[in-house]
């Protein structure tokens, strides 16, 4: 998903735990047991331009957060010290 943010793509995305604390409110999230909560959601992207684009510069803006150079940092950080 984050991949996703960084191409300018909105993302839909099952809702859970797990994936709201990495996607923040950058995502849309749907219950993937209601067949309508996904189809509302995939057709309010298709057709609400202003929506889609809070999404997509949402997903920009939060994906910046996650950089290779700063998880390797951090990461040494832990195996070294």
């Amino acid at each position: 998903s984050l991949e996703a943010m960084s191409q300018d793509c909105p993302v839909l995305i099952s809702d859970s735990s797990a994936l709201r604390e990495i996607n923040s409110n950058a995502s849309v999230y749907f219950n993937p047991d209601n067949e309508v909560e996904i189809k509302d959601c995939m057709n309010r992207i298709l057709n609400d331009v202003d929506y889609r684009e809070k999404i997509v510069n949402l997903g920009k803006i939060h994906s910046k957060k996650f950089r290779w150079d700063k998880t390797l940092k951090e990461t040494l950080k832990i195996l070294l010290f």
